[in-house]
This record gives structure tokens, C-alpha cells and sequence, in this order.
């Protein structure tokens, strides 16, 4: 018989992924998840820096977080690579996936007009 193993990957569509990450942001907004940020530009890339510079957006109980910006520098993935359940990443690369795997959602005001 057949011994291939079978893919059970399903394909959505470009109008399902928008409409499921504009609804997974607009729960995170009712709940206020979401906060909102000029910049993210630090000179230093040291991890105590970065922590003392979003710890006021982080929460003891839940505080896992992830950061959105426009362009990730090195400065960025440096610094926050060593905070636990903290993550980096492009507006451009979100889903709805990755979104309901964090709490807190820190966006840049440059990140905003990215989301696609």
C-alpha cells in the first residue's frame, strides 16, 4: 500500500489571516494588553538597560511581552534576548498565532502603520 505519510496543513486565506489579526488586536485593545510607544531607541544594547526601560509595561503575575517595531536593529535583539518571556518582533511578520502567545503587546507608533 501507500507509504507516504499524509500533510494535514490547510491553506487560508490573505482576507482570514487580516480579519483574525485585526480581531486578536482589538480584544488585546478592549482588555488593554496594548501599549503604545514613540520609540524604542536605545543607544546601549545591555539587557538591564532594556528592562529598566519597559519594565513599567511589564507585569509581575503574567510578564510575558512582546515587542513590536518597524525595523529590529541590532541594539534591540541584543537587549532583549536575555529577559525572560520577552520577544521582538516586525510588525510585518505578525499573526494571530504569535499575538495570542503574549499578554502584553508594546507597539511602536512607526510599527502601526506597518500592520498588514
Amino acid at each position: 500500500g501507500p507509504v507516504s505519510e499524509r500533510y494535514y496543513t490547510s491553506k487560508i486565506n490573505q482576507k482570514m489571516k487580516k480579519i483574525a489579526l485585526y480581531s486578536v488586536l482589538s480584544k488585546k485593545l478592549i482588555d488593554k494588553e496594548i501599549y503604545c510607544i514613540d520609540s524604542f531607541k536605545l543607544d546601549t544594547a545591555k539587557t538591564k538597560d532594556w528592562l529598566k526601560n519597559i519594565s513599567k509595561f511589564l507585569n509581575s503575575a503574567q510578564p510575558n511581552s512582546l515587542l513590536v517595531v518597524s525595523n529590529i536593529d541590532k541594539n534591540i535583539t541584543r537587549g532583549v534576548r536575555n529577559i525572560p518571556k520577552v520577544d521582538c518582533s516586525r510588525a510585518q511578520d505578525l499573526n494571530a498565532q504569535l499575538l495570542l502567545q503574549y499578554k502584553n503587546i508594546i507597539l511602536e507608533e512607526a510599527a502601526i502603520k506597518n500592520i498588514k
